[in-house]
């Protein structure tokens, strides 16, 4: 199945999403991500919701993120850190599924 081919703004992050698929087995999810990160940011890591306070690649509520980033080994990272927000998440996903996205 050929895979959906976005903005350059969002395709930039495909490679550290598709690497973050592969480290947890969910590599058949890469055409959702790629979906959900370009309806949360437009692939924007520097996106933040003025009324939730969502932040990043994949939109995090601020009071969720530090455990997120702690359990996908990045403790300490900014939301708007791209990498660390694919990661934490993939972990996300990983353990919850889709349910956390609004995009989905």
């Amino acid at each position: 199945m050929l895979e959906a081919i976005y903005e350059p703004e969002v395709e930039r992050w495909r490679a550290t999403v598709v690497e973050a698929l592969q480290e947890y087995g969910l590599e058949e999810e890469e055409r959702t991500f790629m979906r959900v990160l370009r309806c949360e940011s437009f692939g924007d890591p520097d996106a933040k919701n003025p009324e939730s306070g969502a932040s990043g690649l994949m939109q995090h509520i601020p009071s969720y993120w530090p455990d997120r980033a702690t359990a996908a080994g990045f403790h300490k990272a900014s939301p708007f850190d791209p990498i660390a927000n694919i990661y934490a998440s993939v972990w996300l996903l990983d353990v919850g599924g889709w349910s956390h996205w609004e995009c989905y």
